[in-house]
């Protein structure tokens, strides 16, 4: 019987190196997807905003979950992108999560793709 692997990039590709097989050095995959368009979505890595400002990223993980944990497995889409939005000071519309894997250290990091809103259409759609 052939192993399906559940593990997908963002083109719908099997993995080769999946978190089960590879734990400490696997490829990036999808953990949710919606309105993702290749080539038309900024992206910007949990690790990335940690360093850039990690008092900022603190403070706005307590505003949104209540702790600084910089997990974003079995964190809600919508926080995510409440998060993503105080944290670069625009609204954004998240279009996909993807989880990577740090192959120096083994940590998982996130990368999360978005478009940016303008604030006309923010103000207007609530």
């Amino acid at each position: 019987m052939k192993v399906v692997n559940r593990f997908k990039d963002l083109d719908g590709n099997s993995i080769e190196r999946s978190p089960i097989d590879y734990p400490y050095s696997y490829d990036e995959f999808v953990i949710w997807v919606s309105d993702y368009q290749k080539g038309n979505s900024e992206n910007v890595y949990s690790d990335r905003l940690f360093q850039w400002d990690p008092k900022k990223f603190n403070d706005c993980c307590i505003k949104i979950w209540g702790n600084t944990r910089q997990y974003f497995n079995n964190r809600n889409p919508k926080e995510i992108e409440k998060f993503l939005s105080m944290y670069l000071d625009s609204p954004i519309k998240l279009t996909a999560i993807t989880e990577c894997c740090n192959r120096y250290s083994g940590y998982p990091y996130w990368s999360f793709y978005f478009n940016k809103l303008s604030e006309n259409l923010v103000t207007n759609n609530n």
